[in-house]
């Protein structure tokens, strides 16, 4: 069930990169950080659309609803690819992949390790965990502008 899953995810965030970002760009001609902005507010509504799915298919439409969430990435490699030199994009893009697979690695750990300790309480905490802070690192983003 979960390879599905998975297929489903990879499948949506592909077509939401190929097809939306491109039709986004270009027929509404928004910047890459309203890109991202729109792409972290349906990445909350995918978390907390999970924190409480208790059914499979609402999982599945989580991630259905939750596919623009792809444009966190893409546009936020674009905002910073602007704000480096020419000659510095493979280190910055180096650094940032490096930095991501660090990330993934010490959520995973952190998010398990809380999960474990929640799931008795309540299952879903950990997305509504991420919901909070991706919130909390929007809000901070509009504040510092």
């Amino acid at each position: 069930m979960y390879g599905y899953l998975l297929a489903t995810d990879y499948a949506c965030l592909g077509l939401a990169s190929s097809i939306l970002l491109p039709c986004l760009i270009r027929f509404c001609r928004l910047s890459d950080f309203s890109l991202a902005i729109i792409g972290v507010i349906f990445k909350i509504f995918r978390l907390a659309m999970m924190s409480y799915g208790r059914h499979t298919w609402l999982i599945y439409l989580s991630v259905v609803v939750g596919c623009p969430s792809a444009l966190i990435i893409s546009s936020s490699k674009s905002l910073i690819s602007k704000l480096v030199g020419e000659d510095e994009l493979g280190k910055t893009f180096s650094l940032l992949s490096c930095c991501e697979t660090i990330s993934n690695l010490i959520g995973s750990l952190l998010f398990t390790l809380i999960y474990g300790a929640t799931v008795h309480v309540l299952p879903g905490f950990t997305f509504l965990l991420e919901c909070v802070l991706m919130f909390s690192g929007c809000a901070l983003k509009f504040c510092v502008s």
